[in-house]
């Protein structure tokens, strides 16, 4: 891993560390939630742990933030963290995942598979 991965994972792991203490939840309460062992959940938050997108989602559903700032610490304009994920409408899901889609084949492998991943999660949550 190089050093600026290694940055990358220690700033994602604080953001979720802090994301979890403002909603109140112990390492063992959200790695109930997620079906993780709680060494999961701690390497996560010391930077041990990467955090993909599809994780970053799982992560910030439980601890009520977008996954954006969770992974990046951005939600576009706004760098705070978002109280909890808005509701979409159907029309509106359905344009985020075939956005999510079209994204995905432009860009490098590794963030395409990513980007994928996500679409079928917001897919599967959106329409179940």
């Amino acid at each position: 891993m190089d050093e600026l991965d290694a940055i990358s994972r220690r700033e994602a792991g604080e953001r979720l560390r802090k994301a979890r203490k403002a909603a109140g939840l112990s390492t063992v309460a959200v790695a109930a939630k997620l079906g993780l062992s709680e060494s999961a959940v701690r390497n996560t938050e010391n930077g041990t742990n990467g955090m993909p997108m599809s994780k970053a989602a799982r992560y910030a559903e439980v601890v009520g933030v977008s996954a954006a700032w969770l992974a990046f610490g951005r939600n576009g304009a706004d760098e705070r963290p978002l109280a909890a994920a808005p509701k979409l409408t159907a029309s509106a899901a359905l344009l985020a995942v075939q956005g999510l889609m079209d994204r995905a084949e432009c860009a490098p492998k590794s963030d395409a598979s990513q980007l994928k991943e996500l679409a079928v999660w917001l897919s599967k949550r959106a329409f179940a």
